[in-house]
């Protein structure tokens, strides 16, 4: 058993240097280096344990602090440098940028008009994550015109958005009580923004079948309601559940309905009663207080 000793001449003060020609250093026992101080790989420009990489406690981190980059090579191939300014896991293993994920500093394309640093993926750094200070953000464009997706759901909050567009000019969002579908996030009024909602597809309304009875004329949930199939004739006076704005198409059945105007439902032309029957089509719109007849189709 040789021991190792601290061997000190000039420059070389409190270093212990191995001196085995060739073979490699080997110990079956712990080696303990005390807080700060480090293991020191290479040769520095200005001096020889000036080194471009240390590996060291401070008491509290591990700290692997590196002049190049950082090669994580998960495949037990020949790893290499690939690029000096990055953190890099290889998992091809090849030491090439096949199959490679690496974190360094993005500059030149950033978002926001800040630099960040990002996680890089693809063989061409083509999509990355990364985080400016303020945003997380997602591109798949680095190079080419990749998209981003996802297997599973999205969930997000109350009223929390999905905005759309280069000025976030659109927005969808659940606000606990309705979707909303914005196109005037900025606000710029009737007057001066031109946004609309385009859908190139037909728009499905479910038709659902009112519950026999006046106090089950309800509005919640949907547009458009049958009148049920079976039971006595039924008055209506009181359409409940409105929402500011929202449209509703009532369709006639097999028991007459009538709807007259001593609650909310204001009735168009001279009349203060409707009936409808099988197919009638009776058709209001919700101010906020009554319930206005746009239309009316007897069948």
């Amino acid at each position: 058993m040789v021991n190792l000793k601290t061997y000190a001449s000039t420059g070389m003060s409190g270093y212990i240097p191995y001196v085995g020609a060739t073979a490699a250093f080997v110990t079956s026992h712990n080696i303990k280096i005390d807080n700060t101080s480090k293991l020191e790989f290479g040769a520095g420009s200005s001096g020889p344990y000036n080194d471009y990489a240390t590996i060291y406690w401070d008491g509290n981190n591990l700290k692997i602090d590196a002049a190049g980059g950082i090669d994580f090579n998960t495949a037990g191939g020949s790893a290499s440098t690939i690029d000096t300014s990055a953190m890099n896991f290889d998992m091809a293993g090849d030491g090439t940028t096949t199959g490679i994920m690496r974190a360094r500093r993005y500059e030149t394309q950033d978002l926001g008009g800040n630099d960040y640093f990002a996680y890089y993926m693809g063989s061409g750094d083509d999509s990355l994550i990364g985080y400016d200070g303020t945003d997380v953000i997602f591109k798949s464009d680095v190079v080419g015109t990749g998209n981003v997706k996802f297997s599973n759901n999205i969930h997000l909050d109350d009223s929390k958005l999905v905005s759309l567009g280069t000025g976030d000019d659109s927005s969808l969002a659940d606000d606990g009580t309705n979707m909303r579908i914005d196109t005037d996030v900025q606000g710029a009024g009737p007057t001066t923004d031109t946004r609309n909602l385009i859908i190139t597809g037909a728009v499905i309304n479910p038709i659902t079948v009112w519950a026999h009875g006046d106090a089950n004329a309800t509005a919640a949930g949907g547009n458009i309601f049958r009148m049920p199939a079976s039971g006595r004739a039924v008055t209506v006076s009181t359409i409940t559940d409105g929402t500011v704005g929202q449209i509703i198409t009532l369709i006639g059945s097999a028991v007459n309905y009538t709807f007259n105007e001593t609650g909310n439902i204001v009735l168009g032309g001279f009349t203060t009663s409707r009936l409808i029957s099988t197919n009638d089509i009776l058709q209001f719109v919700f101010e906020g207080t009554k319930w206005l007849e746009i239309g009316w189709n007897n069948i």
